[in-house]
């Protein structure tokens, strides 16, 4: 056997492993080596010179231009090479060019086309040749590696399809030494077995034959540059040159994954160009990317290895000054491949197929179910390896989808599975709904099973889910529920008519119906709907909807009318307030200082004072007008406003928080408040009526405000007009821009004389707005908060009013700050369901359009703030609740708050992949409560490298003691506990996230997918709660214990410093 007949058979035991084309995100590049053989011109002299001419000989100097094309189209500008020049024996540059196109976007034809440029003292530029060169095989494979192009003498390379200059020379022309070369290439790319013993002596020969062939070539060159030069030096020259060529080409000769060997052609006859392309860890295949733009599938190889990170990086790493696609040592990037000794790792690959239903699969199993349809016992029951099989299925999260088997086995003992609830939605997937018969007996089958819960409710109004009696069936589930767990649900539900079949739904008829007979569901259902104006797939069924909630109902407006048109106003004041005060140049003290001049009795909202309207982030708090001197412009740069309300809760209570009479009162002496009365819960009054309001303050009459309320709500993105300098009464109409929900990210910092200063913080999209509390200014004291402080005022003439502080944001998109706050109250309800309270406090937002929104306030400090002003989080507490005797010279109340919010935060943050953590983004309040704001980074984004899997800082763990403390160890039990109760209720979760995959989420609306993954990947559904506890402990344990997240941590607070 041959040694290349050897090396050819030794390649069918290897697994073939390759990247697609469409997805190296990098430049197409290749080095120009150099070139071999002698110029015409050369031999025009050593011609003329052995005729009796005087062989003068010209030295010229050459450059190549290349270009990159398709179709006979150019793509891009032209590539060239310096200027190098030209011996007897040809030319060197070894220079790069890189072209302005990348490798995903080639097709299948793209091609190189290469002209060499002479240019010669007193001669015109012209062209040497010219070659083409094309990137991909007949096999679609990218072509890596030395490539030896023979050059088309006196013409440019064409670039037209098919090419009238090709570089390559016909295999059967090649002679021994181009077969031996391409079985080399082979064994380069891995295609033939490795065999050391046997690899040193073939590539020994192959160097060999490839020395042999060079030395034949430099005789000659040699032997035809010593015939007619005109002097001795210039030939010295010529021939000194070429013996380092030769050298050269000896040295190259000798490295067996270099070979740059070109092949072999008549002396003064052929030019060949010596080029090399980059080379990749493993072999690359043309693929066109997918239309959905995913660039990523399934692993094409035998071996079943997962993607790594090394083959990733070898992939994105630039390719200039590497070494080429050689063997041996010579992989590129990352040294991974066979050649390199590193394990050669698999690349995920999109196949646009996987996914799909295979159609001949699909066919047999609906002819097997026409066939049985009406065969099937009713009786059947599955015997228990079936039973195993079914369960395992039953256990699949929502987003998991069935395989054709699944759908099989639960479509057989259907009947057997209707006493079983959670199998429903499974059930409903397996079903052909484009069959009549087989729908029409789903249908059937359906209102025979089970009741389900309000789980499998949401997942089946997820957009899996298109039949209309399917749907249906879920209205009819979510119509046993009561108002207050609906509020839990409603932000979804909104995004639910999304995928309904029409406007006029049997979902928007319910949500239309329950929003008529309570205010408060009516309030925050507008509000919802008012955000999405802006969507132009969704906006208009928005509209809709919206319409029918505030519609005529008779010829006085109802009480639902009169809340939302109230609202409505009190937001386009703000709004116009707002646009006042932040175009305003200067401080924020001056800012505020111009805010209390509009709102003083002369100002141009001076009315504000004694405006009554319900509150937008609670209906059931009734807000009774501006409080001038106590309403700011927070330090920031959108200028978000602090304003606080007299308002009275429902039932005329006071708004004292719970707990803080008797002794609390004396702690703070006239500086503070201990955690204000709470805004009334959202559970409360959801069938609220409210009071007759009084005609001097609420405005118009009630029948005159029904046309101009609908003409508020579709004052979609209208610029504002300011309202009229003195308005007897605050009735007429204010247009609500839709365009206006913003995200916040806000720092506060009060201006105003308040003892206790607040800073308050939304997350959003950078750039973030981080709590000025804990920067430089200090301002006046600096207990910082997000959203609540309902506090009594004994100057207040009535006794059953109390302040509620509020901040309006606009410029910023706060939904994404919205849906964070209602999953962690969601999540809040769900432990204390289970009779677990951490002290959570999720306080409310509300994004009242696209670029604008509120946000309540919450007396507290950044952590970063209580540690500079205090230097432990034990002396900040023990300066609100001292005890002698309990421990660390605090409250031990305080201190078990403490321990049970940093468990319920935690835990709620790691699984809602929260990122971003700082102690500026970590508030305490007095009482212990710490709590989480600015959330604009979620599902597992982080701006910052290696973040924590939770944040949970030095200093909270040495506030509960240490990690060998009693406190720590009562932590660790908290979370645990916690993460196998949210566990519990994952596909709750996963189904809510689901049903967001078309809202203007930005961590969401990218990949709704991934983001369920993300979701499902932190609740580990598949494991039991004793494997669950575990996890979460050792989660902990490299939380506490990250040593990246203090170095960072130290970065953020220089930065702050310097800001």
């Amino acid at each position: 056997m041959t040694l290349p007949e050897h090396l050819a058979a030794a390649g069918s035991a290897v697994d073939f492993r390759f990247f697609a084309s469409c997805d190296l995100n990098l430049q197409v590049q290749l080095r120009v080596d150099r070139l071999l053989g002698c110029l015409p011109a050369y031999r025009e002299a050593q011609l003329g010179s052995f005729q009796g001419g005087d062989g003068t000989l010209r030295l010229s100097a050459v450059y190549v231009e290349g270009r990159l094309c398709s179709y006979g189209e150019d793509l891009g500008i032209p590539c060239r090479t310096p200027w190098a020049d030209a011996s007897t024996v040809g030319a060197a540059w070894d220079a790069w060019l890189a072209f302005p196109m990348k490798y995903r976007d080639l097709g299948h034809d793209a091609q190189l086309a290469l002209t060499v440029w002479e240019v010669r003292e007193g001669m015109p530029r012209r062209v040497l040749g010219g070659a083409t060169l094309p990137l991909f095989s007949k096999k679609g494979r990218l072509k890596t590696g030395p490539q030896d192009l023979q050059l088309w003498l006196g013409r440019a390379a064409d670039w037209g399809w098919p090419t009238t200059t090709p570089g390559k020379v016909p295999m059967a022309q090649r002679g021994e030494l181009g077969r031996v070369e391409q079985v080399v290439k082979r064994y380069e790319r891995g295609e033939v077995e490795h065999v050391e013993w046997l690899d040193r002596l073939a590539l020994k020969a192959v160097a060999d034959l490839r020395h042999q062939e060079q030395q034949r070539r430099v005789q000659e060159a040699e032997a035809a540059a010593a015939t007619g030069m005109s002097s001795g030096g210039s030939g010295g020259g010529s021939g000194g040159e070429a013996d380092g060529t030769a050298a050269a080409a000896g040295d190259a000769a000798g490295d067996a994954a270099a070979g740059l060997a070109a092949a072999a052609a008549p002396v003064g006859q052929q030019l060949q160009l010596v080029l090399e392309l980059p080379g990749f860890p493993q072999a690359v295949i043309y693929q066109q990317a997918s239309v959905a733009g995913h660039t990523t599938g399934a692993a094409a190889a035998a071996g079943g290895m997962g993607a790594s990170a090394a083959t990733a990086d070898a992939i994105s790493t630039p390719l200039p000054g590497t070494s080429g696609a050689g063997g041996g040592a010579g992989f590129a990037p990352g040294g991974v491949g066979p050649g390199s000794g590193g394990s050669s790792s698999l690349i995920l690959l999109h196949d646009a197929e996987v996914g799909r239903e295979n159609p001949a699969e699909a066919k047999a199993a609906k002819l097997a179910r026409s066939l049985t349809r009406g065969l099937v016992d009713k009786r059947l029951k599955p015997d228990t390896e079936e039973r195993r099989r079914i369960e395992a299925v039953l256990d699949y999260p929502p987003n998991r989808p069935l395989s054709a088997d699944d759908k099989a086995v639960l479509w057989r003992f259907r009947y057997a599975l209707t006493p079983l609830p959670r199998a429903l939605t499974k059930f409903l997937k397996c079903v052909d709904w484009s069959d009549a018969s087989e729908a029409r007996q789903a249908a059937e089958l359906m209102q025979q099973w089970a009741p389900v819960g309000v789980a499998d409710a949401l997942e089946l109004l997820s957009p899996d889910f298109a039949n209309e009696e399917v749907r249906g069936h879920a209205v009819e589930v979510l119509q046993g529920t009561d108002d207050e767990e609906l509020l839990y649900y409603l932000l979804q539900l909104v995004q639910a008519l999304r995928y309904e079949s029409c406007d006029d739904s049997r979902l928007a008829a319910f949500l239309v119906s329950r929003a008529r007979r309570s205010i408060t569901l009516a309030s925050f259902l507008f509000w919802y709907l008012l955000a999405e104006l802006g969507d132009d797939a969704f906006g208009p069924r928005a509209s809709t909807v919206q319409s029918a909630i505030i519609g005529a109902t008779g010829q006085h407006a109802s009480p639902t009318e009169e809340c939302i048109h109230q609202q409505v106003q009190l937001m386009a004041r703000l709004k116009h307030m707002s646009e006042t005060v932040s175009g305003m140049r200067g401080a924020a003290a001056k800012k505020t200082e111009a805010l209390r001049g509009l709102l003083s009795p002369g100002g141009v909202h001076g009315d504000l004072a004694a405006f009554a309207c319900p509150c937008p982030l609670d209906p059931s708090v009734h807000l009774l007008g501006l409080v001038p001197s106590e309403c700011s412009v927070f330090k920031s740069a959108l200028s978000p406003l602090r304003l606080t309300f007299r308002a009275r809760l429902p039932g005329g209570s006071s708004m004292l928080a719970p707990g803080s009479g008797g002794g609390d009162g004396g702690s703070g002496g006239g500086s503070g408040h201990d955690v204000g009365g709470r805004m009334a819960s959202l559970t409360l009054a959801s069938h609220h009526s409210l009071p007759s309001p009084d005609g001097s303050r609420n405005g118009s009459h009630p029948s005159s405000r029904r046309h101009s309320l609908q003409q508020d709500a579709a004052a979609a993105a209208a610029p504002q007009q300011p309202p009229p300098q003195q308005q007897q009464q605050p009735g007429p109409s204010l247009g609500v821009s839709a365009a206006a929900v913003g995200e916040a990210g806000a720092a506060a910092a009060a201006a105003a004389a308040a003892a206790a200063a607040a800073v308050a913080v939304a997350g959003g999209s950078p750039p973030h707005l981080h709590s000025p509390g804990a920067s430089s200014s200090g301002g006046g004291g600096g207990e910082a908060g997000v959203r609540r402080e309902l506090s009594g005022a004994g100057s207040l003439e009535a006794p059953a009013t109390a302040l509620a502080t509020l901040i309006y944001k606009r410029g910023d998109d706060l939904r994404q700050d919205q849906l964070v706050v209602q999953m962690i109250s969601l999540m809040d309800r769900l432990l204390k369901r289970e009779h677990l309270d951490l002290k959570i406090t999720p306080y409310q937002v509300l994004a009242t359009s696209c670029t604008d929104g509120l946000i309540e306030f919450v007396p507290s400090q950044s952590l970063a703030r209580v540690l500079a002003d205090n230097r432990s989080i034990h002396r900040f507490l023990a300066l609100h609740h001292p005890d002698p005797s309990g421990p660390f010279g605090l409250s031990g109340e305080v201190l078990s708050t403490f321990v049970k919010s940093c468990a319920g935060y935690c835990v709620m943050t790691y699984v809602l992949g929260v990122g971003d953590r700082h102690l500026d983004n970590l508030m305490l309040t007095p009482e212990g409560r710490l709590f989480h704001i600015d959330f604009g980074y979620i599902l597992g984004r982080d701006p910052k490298p290696f973040p924590p899997p939770m944040k949970l800082c030095k200093e909270m763990v040495d506030a509960m003691g240490g990690q060998d403390s009693e406190h720590y160890r009562q932590f660790k039990t908290y979370c645990c506990e916690a993460y196998n109760i949210l566990r519990k209720s994952a596909n709750l979760l996963l189904n809510l996230f689901h049903l967001m995959a078309g809202a203007s989420i930005p961590d969401i609306q990218s990949d709704p997918e991934k983001a369920m993954l993300k979701l499902q990947e932190k609740l580990r559904p598949e494991l039991r709660d004793e494997e669950a506890a575990l996890w979460m402990t050792q989660v902990l344990s490299d939380s506490a214990t990250a040593l990246m997240p203090q170095v960072i941590e130290k970065a953020h607070q220089w930065a702050q410093y310097w800001r």
